[in-house]
């Protein structure tokens, strides 16, 4: 298996910078942020999360989600944030650079992706490469990247009241978020780096014209 890479690049966040972030989206400085990147569509399944988020916010009010990106389920989105009444700890970012996502990543502190299926999921490797914690779904391309209870947690497919669970869970044990923050960026940097893909397509091409 050759898996896709990651170059993340080194963000020079300031505490001006992360400052100013916080100042824009008028997060409290003792808010507890999550993240979810991706398409509005099916398969990221972003109702999913925020049927979630609102069992979260029924027991946290000290907490926002950042769901960063576009799609043509946009508005169904928003207005399921609205019949959940949690417009207000919702924010939708619309579609950002990279600079600007890796930004928003830089001042989150878990990342989630609640996806009913995924080839290998990028955002996760490039959320881990940032030493965040993540919680995602079991799919096939997911639990190639995440080692369950080290570096995320690994949730069922399609049951938000799961996935709500482990956000609470996790959230309470500040020291392991940090443990699989460090884990995460160990791994990626070990198996998902670009030496890696570059060494293994060499290999493949050669042993295909050994042939």
């Amino acid at each position: 298996v050759v898996h896709n890479s990651v170059k993340v690049p080194h963000l020079n966040v300031s505490t001006d910078n992360i400052f100013l972030l916080r100042k824009k989206y008028n997060l409290a400085d003792h808010e507890v942020i999550l993240t979810n990147i991706g398409y509005f569509n099916e398969q990221k399944a972003q109702d999913d999360l925020l049927k979630a988020f609102k069992k979260v916010v029924n027991q946290r009010v000290d907490i926002r989600l950042f769901i960063v990106g576009w799609g043509r389920l946009e508005n169904k989105l928003k207005n399921l944030a609205k019949r959940l009444g949690i417009e207000q700890k919702v924010i939708f970012t619309g579609k950002l650079t990279r600079d600007q996502v890796f930004e928003v990543l830089s001042v989150s502190d878990l990342f989630v992706l609640s996806s009913h299926w995924e080839g290998l999921a990028i955002v996760i490797a490039e959320a881990m490469a940032l030493s965040k914690p993540v919680i995602s779904t079991g799919t096939e391309g997911s639990d190639e990247i995440i080692e369950n209870g080290k570096t995320g947690v690994l949730v069922p497919i399609k049951r938000p009241e799961i996935l709500a669970q482990a956000i609470l869970d996790l959230l309470e044990k500040p020291d392991l978020m940090a443990q699989m923050g460090k884990r995460g960026l160990e791994r990626v940097t070990k198996y998902f780096n670009c030496d890696q893909y570059i060494k293994g397509y060499e290999a493949f091409y050669r042993n295909v014209l050994s042939r």
